[in-house]
């Protein structure tokens, strides 16, 4: 039987291969939690990047902390539940806690550090063009509000002069 993520099951189809020598299952379902503890623990690390790269260049709420903090740790739980009970049938192994943190390393201090510095440099590219827009827009927003500023105002002063109330003096 498969989860609904499916991790394949190697104890049963091992040991029938195995010619009943336990100690080869054992030895290959440790290495095959092992790898797949580090594979999850790189998914996380690049799931928190995620996580990073949405706060990054911006101020976030407590609120929003706080939500994505519980995404993720929702997340890790599941992908960790779906592990062991896929691969130790339920049994929680310390060593895959250790080779998760290494995975989550080994992707924080490689592929992490050049996918956070490309999305600041995207996040800085982004702002400018924002900037300059926003000059623009403002500068055009500004001609147009003295136009309307002067064409109200010489309206008034018209008015003015034809009930005699004001004069060019």
């Amino acid at each position: 039987t498969h989860s609904f993520i499916s991790i394949p099951r190697l104890q049963k189809s091992v040991f029938r291969f195995s010619g009943g020598n336990n100690m080869q299952v054992i030895q290959l379902n440790q290495s095959v939690l092992a790898v797949w503890s580090l594979v999850i623990g790189a998914v996380l690390c690049a799931f928190y990047d995620i996580i990073r790269a949405f706060r990054l260049g911006r101020r976030t709420r407590a609120l929003t902390l706080f939500v994505l903090d519980f995404a993720f740790c929702l997340i890790s739980a599941l992908l960790m539940l779906v592990m062991f009970y896929n691969l130790t049938f339920g049994r929680i192994r310390a060593y895959a806690f250790v080779f998760m943190l290494v995975g989550f390393l080994i992707w924080r201090f490689t592929v992490g550090k050049v996918f956070i510095s490309i999305v600041w440099r995207i996040i800085i590219f982004v702002q400018r063009i924002l900037s300059l827009l926003k000059t623009r827009i403002l500068a055009v927003w500004q001609i147009i509000a003295r136009y309307i500023h002067t064409k109200n105002y010489c309206r008034v002063y018209i008015k003015r002069i034809k009930r005699g109330t004001d004069s060019f003096k």
